[in-house]
């Protein structure tokens, strides 16, 4: 590379273009070559590299990509080995207001970064004008991580923004994540399925458009209903799932900050979920978790905030139960 290093200046003198022939010349044949001691077949592929880079069209190095990159439910230590290589590789990053902060940390140190988080009943970006901003950068050249909490595809909008991107044709990658609904499940001890006491999973929401009447009505004995984004509706939700048969007594769980080193897990039932909760003080980003299974939650909580944050430098995980 320190060889080459001026005649790639030269050929490619836009920094953002070099950074990335560099990057796919040294994880490709290059370096193939490279490590096995086969110099002279490393500098014919840098070679060859390099013509078929001045050769391409300047229409299509302007083309960027976009990475739909899950960055998990909180704690920065679950995103994807994956996640996290697209996230140190992008020219920006668009993240959500959900993402950890110290996510962040594993992108580029000259990355844009930009928030385009949205909250209820505040000032926010559009989702169109969210869209119109992907593909104007990717368009542009830029390689733009989205960065979203949880999985991309569970909740996040994903399908929308992939639609502007599809349409503009424009490349993209998507990059699965630790949902929600499993990482709060999991850091809280509570299986989502378990042999003999519950066989499937109804994953909905508490904030929609319309109303989750029709989800709700769909949860039956057996299953594990994880409602996102109900803080607010808990007294509907509580209500309506009494009146569609349910127990009052039907254990609950609320799952606060799942994950991080502010996880606290509430434990009641229907008929109290909603007096609990507002006794607590519990805010967003919260997990309902209804069913069976939440009583094992006692037994097999495992997480303990004040270990795991005294056992390493960065802030880990918490959970404070309270019954």
């Amino acid at each position: 590379a320190g060889a080459w290093r001026e005649r790639v200046r030269r050929t490619v003198p836009d920094l953002a273009e070099r950074r990335r022939f560099w990057q796919l010349a040294l994880t490709g044949e290059v370096a193939a070559h490279c490590f096995a001691g086969r110099d002279a077949q490393s500098e014919q592929a840098l070679d060859a590299a390099l013509d078929a880079w001045h050769s391409r069209s300047p229409e299509r190095a302007r083309v960027g990509e976009a990475y739909l990159v899950g960055a998990g439910p909180g704690s920065p230590d679950l995103i994807t080995l994956r996640g996290r290589q697209l996230l140190a590789e992008a020219d920006a990053v668009l993240y959500d207001r959900l993402v950890n902060p110290e996510i962040l940390a594993f992108a580029r140190r000259d990355a844009e970064l930009v928030s385009v988080g949205k909250a209820a009943h505040r000032p926010s970006i559009s989702q169109a004008d969210l869209n119109r901003l992907l593909v104007e950068r990717v368009r542009a050249g830029q390689r733009v991580c989205r960065l979203k909490g949880g999985d991309p595809m569970v909740f996040g909008r994903a399908g929308e923004e992939l639609e502007a991107l599809a349409d503009a044709g424009l490349p993209f990658q998507i990059v699965p994540g630790v949902s929600a609904v499993s990482g709060c499940a999991a850091y809280a001890g509570i299986p989502l399925t378990l042999r003999g006491v519950a066989q499937a999973v109804l994953v909905t929401t508490g904030h929609t458009q319309d109303h989750a009447s029709a989800n709700l009505a769909a949860f039956k004995p057996g299953q594990t209903l994880a409602v996102y984004m109900g803080v607010s509706q808990f007294d509907s939700i509580a209500a309506e799932l009494i009146e569609n048969g349910h127990s009052a007594l039907t254990p609950v769980a609320v799952i606060e900050n799942g994950t991080t080193d502010r996880q606290r897990v509430v434990r009641s039932t229907l008929r109290d979920l909603a007096r609990t909760c507002r006794r607590l003080a519990v805010v967003s980003p919260a997990l309902l978790l209804v069913g069976e299974t939440v009583r094992c939650a006692e037994r097999y909580g495992w997480f303990n905030p004040a270990a795991a944050k005294h056992s390493r430098d960065t802030s880990d995980h918490a959970l404070a139960k309270v019954s």
